[in-house]
């Protein structure tokens, strides 16, 4: 399944074809792909670079990049697996686990990991829900297709987005930058903001 995660058949794409959106590889599993206009780059999953394009081979044509692409887990692996943690045991508390590893897409906007702290008393589960869902809106949004407007997040609260690539603000009862984008999973993406938009 590695190795077919690099490989995409049917087509020969070269530079001047790259699209931003999802590319379907062999191991059915998609690359995010993001063409970055501003820098002249390309970069795949949110982190890995292209560095070298277009080397023609037989039938076919190579890309080499910079990191090795692993093919995506779900939201809650992603999320635990970049640091999330404090948000992940919202998520268990909320009874929520099973949903955001079987359902989707969703885009997740997770506060930065010590930005907010989340204790544990009778009303936990309640709370917890509402805090989760204040943070996820249904579809899949990377920093390219977000813009300037409302979103409506599970939990029916109304989130305003205002800015662009690089300065996004979003906002539910206070302002939060997002400070890192495009963390892809297999059934979403997720946004770091530099806080909470709702206080657990």
């Amino acid at each position: 399944k590695f190795v077919l995660y690099h490989l995409v058949s049917g087509q020969t794409i070269l530079r001047a074809d790259f699209q931003a959106g999802l590319l379907a590889t062999q191991s059915r599993d998609n690359v995010l792909v993001d063409v970055r206009e501003d820098t002249n780059q390309v970069v795949l999953n949110g982190n890995i670079t292209i560095v070298q394009f277009d080397q023609l081979v037989g039938s076919g044509v190579i890309h080499t990049v910079d990191d090795l692409l692993l093919p995506p887990v779900t939201l809650v692996e992603t999320l635990a697996a970049n640091g999330f943690q404090t948000f992940v045991d919202a998520i268990r508390i909320a009874r929520l686990i099973e949903a955001f590893e079987e359902e989707g897409p969703y885009t997740i906007f997770v506060p930065r990991e010590g930005s907010y702290t989340f204790g544990v008393d009778a009303q936990s589960t309640d709370r917890a829900r509402q805090f989760v869902l204040s943070h996820i809106v249904e579809g899949f949004y990377t920093i390219n297709t977000l813009k300037e407007g409302e979103l409506t997040t599970l939990a029916q609260t109304t989130a305003l987005l205002f800015g662009s690539r690089g300065s996004f603000v979003i906002s539910i009862s206070g302002d939060a930058i997002v400070s890192n984008s495009d963390i892809y999973a297999s059934n979403g993406i997720i946004h770091e903001l530099s806080a909470p938009l709702v206080l657990p």
